[in-house]
C-alpha cells in the first residue's frame, strides 16, 4: 500500500483542499437542512394555521353582518326596503359560502376535517331557520318572525359560532405546537451543526498536518544534505525512500556525491 510520501505533492495538496471543500460542503448541508425545517414550520404557521384562523374570522364577521341585516330586515315596513335587506343578506350567505369554499381546501389534518363538517351541519341549521324567518316575514307573520330570530336561530348561531370558535382554538394549539417543534428542532439542528463544525475543524488540522508533515520533514532532509555537500561532507547518508518531487530530488542529491 503507497504511503503518503510516494503521493505527488499537488496531489496531496489537491486532496487536502477536497477534504476541506467536502467539510466545508457536509457544513453547508447541515446548515441548509436546518433552515429548510425551520422555512417549513414558519409557512406552516404563516400559510396554513394562521390563514386558517384569519379565515375563520372572516366567516364569524360576515355573519354578524348578516345578523345585523335580518335585524333591520325584520324592523323594516317598506316593501322595497325590505328586498334590499334581502339582497344583503344573499350576499352576505354568498360570501361566507365562498369563504367556506375557500376554508374546506386548507384543511389537511382529519382533526380539521371532522370540525368543519360540524361547522357545515350548523351552518346548514343555522341557514334553514333563517329562511323560515324569511318565509315568515314574506307572509307577513313578522311577530313569528321575530320569534324565530330570538329563539331558535339565536341558539343555532350560538352553536355555529362555537364550532368556528372550536376551530380557532384547534388551530391556536397547532401554532403553538408548531413553535414548540421549531425551537426543539433549532435546539437539534444547533447541536448537530456544532457537532458537524467539530468533526470538520478536528479532520481539516489532522489532514493538515498530516500533508505538512510528509512534505517538510522530507524538504529538511533534502536541504539538510544539500547544506552537507555545500560544505564539503560528500559522505553518503541514506534516507528514507519515496517517489514523489522530493524523494526524486534527494536521490538525485546523493547520486551526486
Amino acid at each position: 500500500m503507497p504511503t503518503l510520501s510516494n503521493v505527488n505533492i499537488g496531489t496531496r495538496l489537491a486532496a487536502a483542499f477536497a477534504v476541506v471543500i467536502v467539510l466545508l460542503l457536509l457544513v453547508l448541508a447541515v446548515a441548509v437542512s436546518v433552515l429548510n425545517r425551520t422555512s417549513g414550520t414558519m409557512d406552516r404557521l404563516v400559510e396554513d394555521r394562521y390563514a386558517q384562523i384569519a379565515v375563520s374570522d372572516d366567516i364569524k364577521n360576515v355573519g354578524d353582518k348578516g345578523v345585523i341585516v335580518i335585524g333591520r330586515l325584520l324592523m323594516a315596513t317598506d316593501p322595497a326596503q325590505a328586498k334590499r335587506y334581502m339582497d344583503e343578506y344573499a350576499a352576505v350567505r354568498a360570501a361566507n359560502t365562498e369563504n367556506f369554499a375557500k376554508f374546506e381546501k386548507m384543511l389537511n389534518t382529519d382533526e380539521a376535517k371532522a370540525i368543519f363538517a360540524e361547522q357545515s351541519e350548523a351552518r346548514k341549521a343555522y341557514g334553514a331557520a333563517v329562511r323560515k324567518l324569511f318565509d315568515l316575514i314574506a307572509a307577513g307573520q313578522r311577530e313569528q318572525a321575530m320569534a324565530i330570530y330570538q329563539g331558535d336561530m339565536a341558539q343555532l348561531q350560538v352553536r355555529y359560532y362555537a364550532l368556528i370558535d372550536k376551530m380557532v382554538d384547534y388551530q391556536a394549539k397547532a401554532m403553538a405546537d408548531d413553535v414548540a417543534r421549531a425551537k426543539e428542532d433549532a435546539r437539534s439542528s444547533k447541536l448537530w451543526t456544532t457537532i458537524v463544525a467539530g468533526i470538520a475543524v478536528v479532520l481539516g488540522v489532522v489532514t493538515a498536518i498530516s500533508i505538512t508533515r510528509s512534505i517538510t520533514q522530507r524538504i529538511h532532509g533534502a536541504i539538510g544534505l544539500a547544506e552537507d555537500v555545500a560544505k564539503g561532507d560528500l559522505t553518503l547518508r541514506p534516507m528514507p525512500q519515496s517517489s514523489d518531487e522530493i524523494g526524486r530530488l534527494i536521490a538525485a542529491l546523493q547520486h551526486m556525491v
